[in-house]
């Protein structure tokens, strides 16, 4: 930090400076430097989502073709809900930018993929819908799960 004189002394150097150049050349001395700095903003969710939203519509799709006598069909369309709350939630942070709360965002996201998989792994299942079915909407599960894990990863390493 400059003290009182020091910052008179250089005014006034500036000003002698200024002033020399006046004289030296009869008017006055202009030094004008221009700079243009043009950023573009792309969203940051824009694309990052793209397999993870397929997964999701291919699992609404497979869990709505599922009979009306399955037993956990409610509780895996709840499941689906959330997640893709979760997912939507987690992109609009990251617009924002607040990578923070993205990341919460998509943790819960997994944690409800976690859920899903959990059910359809679980025996009630495999006894109301059938083995194949079942097996169907494991894979694309386990696929969904691998591409929300990559988004979580890659917001988590970017700073």
């Amino acid at each position: 930090m400059m003290s009182g004189t020091m910052r008179h002394w250089s005014v006034a150097g500036a000003l002698l400076v200024a002033a020399s150049a006046w004289q030296a050349t009869g008017t006055q001395a202009a030094t004008t430097t221009t700079t243009t700095v043009t950023t573009t903003t792309t969203p940051a969710g824009s694309g990052m989502f793209s397999a993870v939203d397929e997964g999701l519509a291919a699992l609404t799709a497979d869990v709505e073709a599922l009979g009306s006598n399955v037993t956990v069909k409610g509780v895996l369309q709840r499941e689906l809900v959330h997640m893709q709350k979760n997912r939507a939630r987690a992109e609009m942070q990251l617009n924002a930018g607040h990578r923070p709360q993205a990341l919460v965002a998509l943790r819960s996201a997994d944690h409800w993929m976690i859920a899903f998989l959990s059910r359809i792994k679980g025996v009630a299942a495999k006894k109301s819908m059938g083995l194949e079915a079942q097996s169907s909407l494991l894979a694309t599960a386990l696929q969904t799960r691998s591409s929300l894990r990559t988004v979580l990863t890659t917001v988590k390493q970017s700073h």
